[in-house]
């Protein structure tokens, strides 16, 4: 993604959908955002186009403690725990998944994690 001013742009990708177990082609997007308000545009993914409408919520810019990502996350065909000390694992569309998963640098005032 570029970002000029108040615009953004979308490049060529890959989008992995975790419904249907499909990866299918980004080949562009564009729109305009107002930080910490909104973002919103349009995406071509396999030759349709998608329009989103993001609003910010204030909540995502907390930091995190290791404690509070602990938990089972879930999906249609994902299963992942993650324990306090950071140890993952789980499944993901069928494949064994492992690591751990730690914040990159204690006292920051935004969240910034390191999967290995």
């Amino acid at each position: 993604m570029t970002v000029s001013g108040t615009s953004w742009t979308l490049g060529q990708a890959l989008e992995f959908n975790d419904l249907t177990q499909t990866v299918a082609p980004v080949t562009s997007g564009s729109g305009t955002f107002a930080a910490k308000k909104t973002l919103s545009g349009s995406v071509v993914i396999n030759g349709s186009t998608s329009n989103v409408s993001w609003t910010y919520d204030p909540a995502n810019a907390l930091s995190v403690t290791q404690q509070s990502v602990a938990g089972t996350w879930t999906a249609s065909s994902a299963s992942i725990t993650i324990d306090n000390a950071g140890t993952i694992s789980g499944t993901l569309s069928g494949c064994t998944v492992s690591g751990t998963m730690l914040l990159s640098t204690l006292g920051l005032t935004r969240t910034c994690t390191t999967f290995r």
